[in-house]
């Protein structure tokens, strides 16, 4: 399957194609003639193209507030940030490790953070503790 995105930016044209073999699932992502990047799917992506078929369109109000959502979700907005030299190298190497654009582990970071799914490790081994306590009564 081929699919022609015209990139704003770049102002130039992308062509998406999604490769599905037995062997290996993945999306290639080529400009023009030349192979720019390759990802393989996870194993819940290779689940979600395999049951592709047997999910229902949403219509009607529940639609319009997916859309909403998803709209509102990709809302950026650019901010200045002062940091810490010492932190920002300590954020570039983990961000390294990870794989990811250091900007991209922040956001990361911030929207766990204001989401509650980012926690302290000291609260972690407390909660942990807890339990162990309460099934050993």
């Amino acid at each position: 399957m081929e699919k022609i995105i015209w990139d704003i930016e770049k102002n130039e044209k992308l062509i998406m194609e999604r490769n599905i073999s037995f062997e290996e699932n993945t999306i290639s992502i080529t400009r023009g003639h030349e192979m720019s990047k390759r990802y393989d799917l996870t194993d819940e992506e290779k689940k979600i193209e395999g049951e592709i078929e047997t999910f229902k369109s949403v219509t009607g109000e529940k639609r319009k507030k997916v859309e909403s959502i998803l709209t509102s979700a990709k809302k950026n907005k650019a901010i200045s940030l002062r940091i810490a030299n010492y932190d920002l190298e300590k954020l570039k190497e983990r961000a390294e490790k990870e794989g990811l654009p250091y900007q991209t582990l922040i956001t990361t970071v911030l929207h766990k953070y204001i989401t509650n799914q980012l926690f302290e490790r000291d609260e972690i081994i407390r909660s942990i503790r807890l339990l162990k306590e309460e099934q050993a009564i």
